[in-house]
């Protein structure tokens, strides 16, 4: 068998998730109180935005809230969200882009999850200083950076957890041939990195995506 094939690709295989990053972008966004669910963006009716040079496409038109920037999937209302989360903080000593990587970073990509599976990848989420004008527009719509389908189902558990973040596992409990219990591998809270309330609507929103 090719060694390729040894991997458990869950772990260890690293891909741009694209457009499923824009749910973690709205939640991050509303957690730092850059937007609410009130907030609107005027994305045009021309389907196609410039920005640094280069064109973004979209189907959707018009002023839209994130909800609806979830709903109809939208680039350019994703990558304003974006660029307001890209904007210096000076506040809180955050530099230009700072805010963006930490975002991804406080919802656990670009760094392993810790759970019991050999060759778990980190993901791929380059810092912040190395980042180009073009980047906070692209990887808040998951281009640009490549993350784990352990680390994106662990994203997605944290909005539906109420915003608790926990180290994901394969193991529940260990007992010998007797029965008798060895270890009791209890669950672990790793951060809170949303609020219970951001959570909600957030949840709310995404249903509007099947809705």
């Amino acid at each position: 068998m090719p060694q390729e094939q040894w991997k458990n690709i869950a772990v260890a295989r690293n891909y741009e998730p694209g457009s499923v990053m824009k749910a973690i972008t709205v939640a991050m966004a509303m957690q730092l109180g850059i937007i609410d669910e009130n907030s609107t963006f005027d994305i045009g009716t021309s389907r196609v935005w410039y920005y640094a040079g280069r064109p973004l496409r979209d189907h959707a038109g018009g002023i839209l809230p994130p909800a609806d920037i979830l709903a109809k999937s939208s680039n350019i209302g994703t990558a304003m969200i974006g660029l307001k989360m890209a904007e210096p903080s000076p506040d809180f000593g955050m530099e230009e882009y700072e805010r963006v990587w930490r975002a991804f970073r406080a919802m656990g990509f670009g760094q392993k999850t810790g759970i019991e599976i050999p060759g778990e990848e980190a993901g791929i989420l380059p810092h912040y200083k190395n980042w180009s004008k073009l980047s906070p527009t692209r990887m808040t719509l998951g281009q640009g950076i490549a993350v784990t389908p352990i680390q994106l189902c662990n994203a997605f558990a944290t909005i539906a957890n109420g915003g608790k973040q926990m180290r994901p596992t394969i193991l529940k409990e260990i007992r010998s041939h007797e029965g008798a219990l060895l270890r009791a591998n209890t669950p672990k809270e790793l951060c809170r990195p949303l609020s219970r309330e951001v959570s909600a609507k957030v949840l709310d929103m995404l249903r509007g995506v099947t809705d």
